[in-house]
């Protein structure tokens, strides 16, 4: 559930598809940016399945506008290191106008470093998952959007497909348990709240 291995040891596979979620965001940021805007990824582990795979979907998606990518750092899944690693590149590379994000840690820490330096609003930004801090900072206009795991549904399928693997059933064996892409127009729909607060009682 969620990542995979380096070694083929799973019946089943139900995660995110993360070249798809990468992918949502380029398709969001093509409508949005112009050719003089620079981007940066700020990303988590270099070896990390899920950061290879959203980077690939999002440099994809981009098409032609890959060439506006400035640069990839990493923050390590680190909120402090995010925010350093992120404050060097700006201070760096004043002309990045758009920040994307690859997961928690990594938008979390971003977001801080952008406030930080007083360049909240001023930088485009699209982060990925839904911590307390990004759905503050999505509300206030630091980030643009966000792109948010479907995390009930893996859980719930997860489950599912080990107990008919125990019973002998037969199950697909990648399951893409989905994402969305939220907006702070969009936020405030049932379906995205429900997204975004899945235990909200």
């Amino acid at each position: 559930v969620d990542s995979v291995t380096d070694e083929s040891l799973a019946d089943a596979i139900v995660q995110t598809d993360n070249v798809a979620a990468g992918q949502q965001i380029a398709a969001y940021l093509n409508d949005q940016l112009d050719s003089d805007d620079r981007i940066a990824i700020i990303s988590h582990i270099r070896e990390s399945s899920t950061a290879k795979e959203r980077e690939a979907g999002f440099r994809q998606g981009l098409g032609d506008r890959e060439s506006q990518i400035v640069s990839t750092v990493y923050g390590n899944s680190d909120v402090e290191y995010s925010c350093q690693v992120t404050k060097a590149l700006l201070q760096s590379h004043p002309e990045i106008t758009c920040l994307v994000c690859l997961n928690e840690d990594s938008s979390v820490g971003a977001s801080q470093a952008v406030t930080e330096l007083g360049l909240a609003g001023q930088i485009k930004m699209v982060g990925f998952d839904n911590a307390t801090e990004e759905i503050a900072n999505l509300e206030n206009g630091t980030f643009s959007a966000l792109v948010v795991q479907k995390a009930f549904t893996m859980g719930y399928l997860g489950i599912d497909h080990a107990f008919r693997l125990v019973r002998g059933e037969t199950v697909e064996y990648q399951t893409d348990s989905g994402s969305a892409l939220i907006t702070r127009d969009n936020m405030y729909t049932e379906e995205n709240q429900e997204l975004l607060f899945p235990f909200y009682d």
